[in-house]
C-alpha cells in the first residue's frame, strides 16, 4: 500500500487525537511522522507505540513524562540547556529524535539523539538527517540521551527523500485507522437533524 506525505501526516495527526493527545501535540506527532517518513526511518513500525501512550499532563515529578511525543516537543520547545539531556526510560525512542529534528532548525547547531543501547544514533542540523545509524525501530523503552555535536565539514546531509508515494504496513496502517476511528461521532438522530451525513433527506 502506498500512501503520501500528507496521507501521513493527517492520518497521525487523527490517530493521535483519539489516542487523547492534545491538539497542539497531536500536531507535533503528525509533524514528525512526516519527517521521518521523509528521511526513510521506521516511523510507522512504532507508531502504535508512540501513540498509544500516556498523554496527560507534560510533566510530571518535575520531567517530562515517559512519552517520546511529550518529551519531544517540551525538549524541542526548551532547547537544550549546557548540558546534556538524558532520559532513562523512553518507548520510541525515534520519535523523539523526530520531534527534536522538527524543532532543530531554530538552534542554530548541530544535535544528536542517542539510544545507549546498541549504538543508536540520529544526528540533525536545521531540520536535516545528517546521519542514521543503528536499528531505529525498536518501540521499546531506552535510555535516550540529547546532546550537542561539534559542526563535521565536509559531512554530507542526506537528501530529502520526496518520492511519489511511501510503502507502508497495511495491518500497521489499520492501527492508526483503529486509534483514528476514536474521533468518529456515532450516527444519530440528532446529527442528522444537524446536517451531518445526508441529513433527514437522502435522494442520492
Amino acid at each position: 500500500m502506498r500512501v503520501s506525505l500528507n496521507e501521513i501526516e493527517t492520518t497521525v495527526l487523527k490517530a493521535a487525537r483519539g489516542a487523547g493527545y492534545a491538539w497542539g501535540l497531536a500536531e507535533d506527532a503528525a509533524r514528525a511522522a512526516r519527517w521521518l517518513a521523509a528521511h526513510g526511518l521506521p516511523w510507522l513500525e512504532t507508531a502504535p507505540v508512540a501513540l498509544d501512550g500516556p498523554t496527560v499532563g507534560l510533566i510530571a515529578a518535575g520531567r517530562p513524562l515517559e512519552n517520546p511525543v511529550a518529551a519531544g516537543a517540551y525538549h524541542a520547545d526548551l532547547g537544550l540547556s549546557p548540558a546534556a539531556i538524558h532520559l532513562p526510560r523512553l518507548p520510541a525512542p525515534l520519535w523523539f529524535a523526530g520531534l527534536i529534528a522538527c524543532g532543530s532548525g531554530s538552534w542554530g547547531e548541530p544535535m544528536s539523539v542517542e539510544w545507549l543501547a546498541g549504538g543508536r544514533r540520529i544526528e540533525v542540523e536545521a531540520g536535516r538527517l545528517r546521519l542514521a545509524e543503528g536499528a531505529l525501530g525498536a518501540p521499546v523503552g531506552e535510555a535516550v540521551s540529547l546532546l550537542r555535536r561539534n559542526a563535521e565539514t565536509g559531512r554530507e546531509r542526506a537528501p530529502d527523500r520526496l518520492p511519489a508515494g511511501y510503502d507502508v504496513d497495511e495491518r500497521l496502517w489499520a492501527l492508526l485507522g483503529a486509534l483514528e476511528s476514536r474521533t468518529y461521532v456515532p450516527a444519530s438522530e440528532l446529527s442528522r437533524q444537524e446536517g451531518a451525513g445526508a441529513g433527514l433527506v437522502d435522494n442520492d
